[in-house]
């Protein structure tokens, strides 16, 4: 252990900087493997925490006519309800629907805004909650009933507020708020939802133990309970708001399932074209359906993150390893007069071997803090799962022992090498001139170069895309555009138009205007509308065409307020809007006109001259196609018709002066709702619509950071390795290089024939990462209907940057060996 000790100290003093290089990098890329294994990690076994989830399916549906046919979702209807219910397989049926509403709520004394959560009384069953609190057995509506004290002894009474809902809350939320069993919570609103989901009043029946946080129930706090799915089915607003979930029964697969149920579709009803499956729990975060409010993988995202570990590991041990190999020249005669002086083979092997693993368990110390560092900073965010050493102590044992593995296996060649030689050759040997030697450096550092190259180039395409993304025209004017859904008294029925002018009283206010639903959602309902009137027959088209269409109800200066280019026809007019006229002969309906996008028109062949539906509904004009959804998404066809009375969950629009005060303007309008709607509004989200959009790009942009950040750590490690490697050839090129000077050669010109050698070997590297990047780069690029150019001058960029940098660090490394007295290198031999 001495002898060991000594040659490691040995090691140290003769080379202190390049040891701590080696030791440094190879400890940064270790700390960066455990966060990427345990992100990686996390998504994998992402709904694997619940309970019998290999026995749990989540429904979803294909080709349905009122919703985007080509592709799965979960939207739920009786028909889909109808072929799982006798099923002799599906041991239990629910419907749950995750924070489905954002929820103003009054808890104790506090207004706390949240996310509610809807579910049929059978998901309490179906899905393995812990109850640690009441009981989930009687989860039907009752009369809610609070405390009121009524003299200075502080006796109380009971007495009877409302009938209201019950709710089955989380413990971590219990605990928040401090909720316990027969709590009461309030809804602050009034609205027309209460028409179809619940009461004002909700009573606290029972606390669950919180699920795992990478599952999809982890992101429910407070679920209320609708009833068994028989009575919740009467209602028709619940026919498509719900997800349904099985329990299969023991030895029975998804397989039997999916052919079980679209065999009764197929037979009960033969006029829908639609197609059901069944996704496992436990697949559903990477492939199942888009789901709003869950959390969504993207599988080509993570295996990237698997990729990036593996080459950051590599790349550091790929130092580590040219750092031993570089060291075996000095080591050859130390290690075989301690032959002369009686140690054995296996001793001396034994040697490196420890010295190795005590390096890579310094190495492992470094890493240690650099991840107790990360996991209480900021960078933390960049990560959705933590990084607690505690909580992933399997991880951190694993990456433990594959470090220690690595030490072990990179020392065993130099070890057998050094001790391989005759004691008496030893004066003549020397490995730095060996041919072997000399070619295993180059290929390490060229294979560390190749992946770098791959890495740098992806993650600057990934921020291309995402800047693409975010600075895209969006076909309107999306700056200086705030959205708002009000919290409502009641259905918002006709007086919109007093709204509106109320708003724009604010001196900082252009215009104001109501949409029937959310303009960014991912996913649209369609409607089905038939287009009336003359028009081409093209390829089988008629004049009573039928289609399917998202169909958003508007103001008429909605298209205004969001600048939308009318390029033909006209935009509404106020003088558009349906009316209902009762006179002596009968209801008159003038019908509301429409205005399509220009991929709608291209799609169905319109003109201004066609009319939509039963009422003749004219088509005023048409708008250039516009971008609210995600740019992972294609344009589609797409209208807008202008409403009449009613708006039941209106969202407001309102366009503001640039440069204005937007807290001043944001309090305004919550005031004014307040004042209007007689409900409190007062925080109520106010959010600009650039600032939405953004949001949609959230996980894209955290991916991004990833990257980006793995890059620059793989280009910071890959250049410790180059100045290590560049130290070594030119403590070993001391002799050679002092001859030269004698000779007559220049600082310059030995500098330049230093440089040739790693110049050509990024030269190399560069030929090899080309077409690897390019196809790793298309890779990522496929996930995006729209996405940036694939610009050749950013490979010629990189190439350009990492040539001189290599440059920089082989001039500033041999500098000042080059300028050293040549006659005081030769005398000291």
């Amino acid at each position: 252990m001495k002898n060991i000790l000594r040659n490691f100290l040995i090691t140290l003093r003769s080379y202190p900087l390049v040891v701590a290089l080696n030791i440094t990098g190879l400890g940064v890329a270790i700390a960066v493997a455990y966060m990427l294994a345990v992100q990686v990690s996390y998504e994998f076994s992402y709904n694997k925490g619940i309970k019998d989830y290999d026995r749990i399916a989540r429904i979803e549906v294909r080709g349905h006519i009122k919703h985007e046919s080509d592709k799965w979702q979960t939207k739920n209807s009786e028909m889909v309800l109808s072929a799982l219910r006798n099923i002799a397989g599906v041991e239990s049926l629910a419907v749950l629907n995750i924070n489905a509403r954002r929820g103003q709520l009054k808890i104790n004394e506090d207004v706390v805004r949240t996310e509610l959560s809807f579910a049929s009384n059978e998901a309490f069953s179906l899905f393995p909650f812990e109850i640690i609190d009441g009981s989930t057995d009687n989860l039907v509506p009752r009369n809610i009933v609070s405390s009121e004290s009524y003299d200075k002894v502080q006796k109380t009474t009971s007495k009877v507020i409302s009938k209201g809902s019950v709710v089955v809350i989380s413990e971590s939320f219990a605990k928040k708020h401090n909720l316990k069993v027969g709590s009461t919570i309030k809804r602050m609103e009034n609205s027309a939802d209460y028409l179809f989901y619940y009461h004002k009043y909700m009573a606290v029946d029972a606390i669950y133990k919180d699920f795992p946080d990478n599952s999809d129930l982890a992101q429910a706090d407070i679920i209320v309970a609708m009833g068994e799915i028989g009575e919740m089915y009467k209602v028709p607003g619940h026919q498509y708001n719900f997800v349904s979930y099985v329990r299969l029964a023991p030895g029975y697969n998804v397989d039997e399932l999916e052919e079980a149920m679209n065999k009764v579709c197929a037979s009960e009803f033969p006029d829908e074209a639609i197609q059901l499956r069944a996704m496992p729990l436990e697949k559903a975060y990477f492939y199942g359906a888009e789901v709003d409010a869950l959390h969504k993988g993207n599988l080509m995202a993570t295996v990237a993150l698997i990729a990036t570990a593996v080459v950051l590991i590599t790349i550091a041990f790929f130092n580590y390893l040219n750092f031993f190999l570089s060291l075996m020249p000095r080591r050859i005669r130390s290690v075989n007069t301690q032959k002369i002086m009686g140690a054995s083979r296996h001793q001396l092997r034994f040697t490196f071997i420890v010295e190795s693993f005590i390096m890579v368990l310094v190495s492992v110390v470094i890493a240690l803090l650099l991840i107790v560092i990360t996991n209480d900073s900021e960078l933390s965010m960049l990560f959705t799962a933590s990084l607690s050493l505690l909580q992933n102590s399997t991880i951190a044992f694993i990456i433990l022992c594959v470090s220690l593995l690595f030490a072990v296996i990179v020392a065993i060649y130099p070890s057998f090498y050094v001790t391989s030689f005759a004691p008496a050759l030893v004066l003549s040997g020397n490995f730095a001139r060996n041919r072997s030697g000399a070619l295993y450096r180059t290929l390490l550092v060229i294979m560390q170069f190749v992946i770098t190259i791959v890495l740098v180039v992806t993650a600057i395409f990934i921020h291309a895309q995402n800047k693409f993304m975010i600075n895209a025209d969006v076909g309107f004017n999306k700056e200086n555009l705030l959205v708002v859904q009000p919290t409502l008294e009641s259905i918002f029925v006709s007086n919109h138009s007093n709204l509106r002018n109320k708003l724009n009283e604010h001196p900082e206010i252009v215009d104001v205007a109501f949409s029937n639903g959310n303009m960014a959602y991912k996913i649209f309902d369609k409607k089905e509308v038939a287009i009336l009137g003359e028009r081409d027959d093209v390829q089988g088209v008629n004049q009573t065409e039928k289609i399917t269409i998202p169909l958003f109800e508007v103001t008429w200066n909605f298209p205004q307020v969001m600048g939308f280019d009318i390029y033909e026809g006209r935009s509404f007019q106020e003088d558009d809007t349906p009316q209902l006229n009762i006179g002596d002969f009968g209801v008159e309906i003038i019908p509301g006109a429409l205005i399509f996008n220009e991929r709608a028109r291209k799609t169905f062949l319109l003109t201004t001259e066609n009319y939509i539906d039963n009422h003749n509904a004219p088509v005023l004009g048409f708008c250039r196609d516009f971008k609210l959804r995600p740019l992972h998404y294609q344009i589609e066809p797409f209208a807008l018709q202008i409403a009449g009375a009613i708006f039941v969950q209106p969202y407001i629009y309102i366009r503001i002066k640039q440069g204005c005060n937007i807290k001043e303007v944001t309090e305004y309008i919550r005031t004014a709702l307040t004042e209007y709607f007689k409900v409190d509004n007062s925080g109520v989200d106010v959010l600009l619509l650039d600032d939405i959009m953004r949001n949609e790009y959230k996980e894209d942009e955290q991916k991004a950071l990833q990257t980006s950040l793995f890059a620059i750590v793989a280009i910071i490690v890959s250049f410790m390795g180059l100045f290590a490697t560049v130290l070594f050839e030119v403590k070993y090129m001391e002799r050679e290089i002092a001859l030269r000077r004698v000779n007559g050669a220049t600082v310059p010109s030995i500098i330049m024939l230093i440089n040739k050698k790693y110049l050509r070997m990024v030269s190399i590297s560069f030929v090899i990462a080309l077409p690897i990047a390019v196809y790793v780069v298309m890779m990522w690029l496929s996930n995006f209907a729209y996405r940036t150019e694939i610009s050749w001058w950013i490979f010629a960029v990189v190439f350009l940057v990492i040539t001189f940098l290599s440059a920089l660090l082989v001039t500033v490394t041999a500098w000042r060996t080059a300028n050293r007295n040549p006659i005081e290198v030769l005398n000291k031999g």
